[in-house]
């Protein structure tokens, strides 16, 4: 029961996440998932503070993939 409250209130989140996003940062997603990194250009730091991306760092080393909330986004998967 809990697990269904859960998996409800994460489906409700990444509809409001992806409402909101231009196809240019969809295609920016998909890089980041892609490549674990992220440009210095505009895009992507507005990517990362808006925490559509966020930064992992193990042992001294970083790198950066997708909000968890937004993997199993199917714009993600397309282009």
């Amino acid at each position: 029961m809990q697990r269904d409250k859960l998996e409800e209130v994460i489906r409700a989140r990444r509809n409001e996440m992806t409402l909101q996003l231009s196809d240019r940062e969809w295609a920016l997603l998909r890089q980041v998932r892609q490549r674990k990194r992220v440009g210095g250009d505009q895009d992507y730091q507005t990517l990362i503070h808006s925490r559509l991306v966020f930064e992992y760092r193990d042992q001294g080393e970083s790198w950066f993939d997708v909000n968890p909330i937004l993997l199993e986004a199917k714009a993600l998967e397309a282009g």
